[in-house]
């Protein structure tokens, strides 16, 4: 079983600098038989992958034996050989139900000697906005036939689906047409190595460069912008502060010269002075 690690991390590396990176899977189990290293494209490449964005229909037994690497922890993204896988379907019998609080988790059995938990997690209303009712579920019970869409998450370690979407099977016709899927991409896509021309990494490196140089760029803009308004705001205030002082010590003046003329001041004995002189002149 892999040791997977939370999938509650969150990467926002840039692209790797090269176009393979060597790595070797971490496994839960001691005794199991070292992974041998493995090339993997860089995540510049995941676009370009027949599994990533797809519903991989896939035997329980292949999903819980999946690899998860340093390189992408905290993306939900874990690889069969180097396909990075995300989204899966399975189909099997429930053989367990359990419910906490509004979570239901179902363990589902397809006979391939595995088992998985496929988790149901009703959306949380939010008080801001009126939201659509969740979609109704399926009645399902143990010993009910299922088809999950879902996406890989861990849980203590342990892989599951949370599931998107959930269908009873009602016939033996709908299961052995999910086994024919399942058994032609397993033969097709899923046990051969995913290989991409070496033009195309290259051309996939460089768009993926220049898309972070863009970034980057736009980031320095967008601080250079920031620097000039705070600057000119910092100025205007300055302006303002010494608008208001000026204007105060004029209304002063303007006061004062009201003041003394209305005292009916004999000018020509006092002589020339300044208001901030501070002389203290007497009523005639």
């Amino acid at each position: 079983m892999t040791d997977a690690a939370s999938a509650d991390a969150a990467n926002n590396g840039g692209p790797a600098g090269t176009a393979v990176a060597h790595v070797t899977a971490t496994t839960s189990t001691a005794t199991a038989a070292p992974t041998p290293p493995m090339k993997l494209y860089a995540q510049y490449c995941f676009h370009l992958s027949p599994t990533l964005n797809a519903w991989c229909p896939m035997r329980v037994a292949d999903i819980v034996h999946l690899d998860q690497y340093v390189e992408f922890e905290g993306q939900n993204v874990f690889f069969h050989m180097n396909h990075p896988i995300k989204w899966v379907r399975i189909a099997g019998v429930v053989v367990a139900c359990n419910e906490y609080h509004a979570r239901k988790v179902y363990t589902v059995d397809d006979g391939s000697g595995e088992t998985i938990e496929c988790v149901y997690d009703p959306p949380r209303p939010s008080r801001q906005q009126q939201q659509p009712p969740p979609p109704t579920m399926p009645t399902i019970m143990s010993g009910s036939i299922i088809s999950v869409k879902g996406e890989l998450k861990t849980y203590r370690g342990d892989l599951q689906a949370h599931i998107i979407k959930m269908t009873v099977l009602r016939s033996t016709e709908q299961e052995v047409q999910f086994w024919a899927k399942t058994a032609a991409f397993a033969r097709e896509t899923l046990y051969k190595p995913w290989v991409v021309d070496r033009k195309i990494v290259r051309q996939c490196r460089q768009a993926a460069e220049a898309v972070q140089r863009a970034k980057d760029e736009e980031e320095v803009r967008r601080e250079m912008q920031q620097e000039k308004e705070e600057r000119e705001r910092k100025e205007k205030e300055e302006q303002e502060r010494a608008d208001r002082l000026k204007h105060r010590e004029q209304t002063m003046d303007d006061l004062w010269e009201e003041e003394m003329y209305e005292k009916d001041i004999d000018w020509s004995k006092i002589g020339p002075f300044s208001v901030h002189d501070g002389i203290d002149i007497q009523e005639q």
